[in-house]
């Protein structure tokens, strides 16, 4: 916020802006394209937590799209061994 000049901020006052008016058209505008980075890196970061829990649980991908549950897979492994 240190990047946004205070002179935007003193025009706006000037202009008759009230506190949430300055923030509405000076502050949120001017953060903007941080704020866009920011959204996009955590929803990236997001997925990827999902992954990596997906493996700790053992579960693939191809699991969930076929709509495998754990013990569904579990049943077919003890069929498989003939038990």
């Amino acid at each position: 916020m240190k990047a946004i000049p205070a002179e935007m901020y003193e025009a706006a006052a000037v202009d008759g802006a009230t506190a949430l008016q300055r923030f509405g058209h000076v502050t949120l505008p001017a953060l903007q394209n941080n704020s866009i980075i920011v959204v996009l890196l955590s929803t990236i970061w997001t997925f990827n937590d999902f992954t990596i829990y997906a493996q700790i649980r053992n579960l693939g991908l191809a699991d969930s799209l076929t709509g495998s549950s754990p013990p569904t897979r579990a049943s077919r492994c003890r069929s498989s061994r003939g038990s």
